[in-house]
């Protein structure tokens, strides 16, 4: 569509803004009213987003669908991970995390080989049609019985008094260091993830090969999640982090300077 890298950030970025101002709000929603209810409000918002992005012909369309995606994932992740949290069986939570991890790793290898086939052989048409299937799959929920009585839920809900508990929370030193960490690593991460695919198809590689490389990277994050407890016990948190940071910090500082496919696949495992 010919939209420049600031058009593109804020694209990529309308997805995560919604949760800024909606993280907090969802959460109190699911306390009041249980998880089915946020579970389909997800799913009516990604069938909107794949009704969207099959008209979607400029790029405020597209900024538009970015929101839609954004409003879906958000009660998505609070809902399913209030659910587990829930389950009054330890091992069943922990088990009920393990899995919510394995589907999302699954749907992120997944998801850009799937688009990138679709988008090579045959056009960004059909992708968003599998989207708008995948995403009406979603309704089987329909068919759940309530989850309201999975734990204990609120009578009344008081943004007011969330937004306190969160302030009151966020001023304790430790939980700003993991704060500034975090936004941290996630403001790099999602540098490398908006703009990655546009130097990639800038080497000449084609749709297909992005979407393998992007799912290179989901692999290897999934990979990681067996052997960290193992990492952890020989290293040390400190290490750990440490190693990690370092690791980061070479594999996308060489990207740019990459050209070969090979390359690219060693420094995004990394």
């Amino acid at each position: 569509m010919g939209a420049g890298p600031a058009s593109i950030g804020l694209i990529v970025g309308a997805f995560s803004l919604i949760a800024v101002f909606l993280s907090i709000p969802f959460g109190g929603l699911v306390d009041r009213f249980g998880i089915k209810r946020p579970l389909l409000l997800g799913v009516i918002c990604n069938i909107a987003n794949a009704v969207i992005l099959l008209h979607a012909n400029t790029v405020s369309k597209l900024i538009v669908a970015q929101f839609t995606a954004g409003i879906a994932f958000l009660p998505h992740v609070v809902a399913s991970q209030a659910f587990v949290s829930r389950l009054p069986d330890a091992s069943r939570r922990e088990k009920g995390f393990g899995w919510l991890s394995f589907g999302a790793a699954v749907g992120l290898s997944a998801g850009p080989i799937l688009g990138g086939i679709l988008v090579d052989r045959f056009d960004y048409q059909v992708a968003f049609w599998v989207v708008l299937v995948l995403s009406s799959g979603g309704l089987i929920l329909l068919g759940l019985k309530n989850t309201r009585d999975t734990g204990p839920t609120k009578s009344s809900y008081s943004p007011l008094q969330d937004a306190r508990q969160v302030g009151a929370m966020a001023m304790e030193p430790k939980v700003m260091m993991i704060l500034f960490f975090t936004f941290a690593i996630l403001f790099a991460a999602s540098l490398r993830s908006s703009f990655l695919p546009l130097l990639l198809r800038a080497e000449g590689l084609s749709e297909f090969s992005v979407g393998l490389l992007i799912s290179v990277f989901a692999i290897m994050a999934t990979f990681i999640r067996l052997v960290f407890g193992r990492l952890l016990d020989i290293f040390g948190r400190r290490k750990i982090l440490a190693y990690s940071m370092l690791a980061i910090i070479m594999a996308v500082g060489l990207i740019p300077a990459m050209t070969s496919v090979a390359g690219f696949t060693i420094l995004i495992s990394i």
